[in-house]
């Protein structure tokens, strides 16, 4: 599920041949795409890079993720790139890279009555770690819930398959949890590896705020009896406030 380095650079090569001015690294409204293009008229869009299959379930996906992030950035566009993507969705705002030079052409004319720009900020230094599955189908639940709730809490999301580095990945995952204020673990599905990272945060005593679409009777006793906030996938604007509360909460305890 880590993004493509190489999918990523061409964008991001192909944006900077364009007129647009090209931001990264940086947060637009409760949103942290992986670009923030302005044209030369003041119209603006999101652009984020994903490396899932281009088969129809993904594609819908990715529509409802970029519809998410233009609601949460404000901006007038949002694209959602899919490598391998054979036929472009514009106007669902999923396109292949081969699309992203007409990004520009693609942005509305000005209006006599612009809304209001956009907030374009810094990423937070300070950080809450997310332990989730890598599939698909919750990556919406990162972009449109987890992380805007993190970010409306004054703090970034990171995830190690988002992050660059080089070398043993147990060990990045260390570093990230040591160096995190808190915890963020959806234990839908009980994948594995998010439990290794919850007992992982214990030992570094890292308070963790679980969450799960999975039914709490079917998590194990022992996770069980910790508070895991229920959250339905059609539901993800209620799980953002619920958690923006929580993480709000915990944090204030320290």
């Amino acid at each position: 599920m880590a993004k493509s380095t190489s999918s990523k650079d061409s964008v991001e090569r192909a944006l900077k041949r364009s007129p647009l001015q090209v931001q990264k690294g940086i947060v637009v409204g409760s949103s942290s795409p992986d670009f923030y293009v302005v044209s030369p008229n003041g119209t603006s869009a999101v652009v984020e890079v994903k490396t899932w299959k281009a088969n129809p379930s993904n594609v819908k996906f990715a529509s409802a993720l970029a519809d998410s992030y233009r609601l949460q950035s404000g901006a007038d566009r949002a694209f959602v790139v899919l490598p391998g993507l054979i036929r472009e969705y514009p106007n669902k705002g999923v396109v292949s890279p081969r699309y992203v030079a007409n990004v520009v052409r693609s942005l509305p004319p000005p209006t006599s009555q612009r809304k209001r720009k956009p907030k374009v900020r810094a990423r937070p230094a300070k950080y809450l770690f997310g332990a989730m599955p890598f599939e698909e189908r919750f990556e919406l639940v990162f972009d449109a819930a987890l992380r805007p709730a993190a970010l409306d809490a004054g703090y970034d999301l990171r995830r190690v398959d988002r992050e660059s580095f080089t070398g043993d990945i147990v060990k990045e995952i260390t570093r990230l949890v040591r160096a995190s204020v808190c915890v963020l673990a959806d234990l839908s599905g009980l994948n594995d590896n998010v439990i290794y990272e919850i007992g992982l945060a214990h030992g570094c005593r890292r308070d963790v705020i679980q969450l799960s679409s999975t039914h709490l009777r079917d998590l194990p006793f022992n996770l069980r009896n910790n508070k895991t906030i229920h959250y339905r996938h059609d539901r993800l604007p209620q799980l953002r406030r619920h958690l923006a509360a929580e993480i709000a909460a915990v944090l204030k305890r320290r």
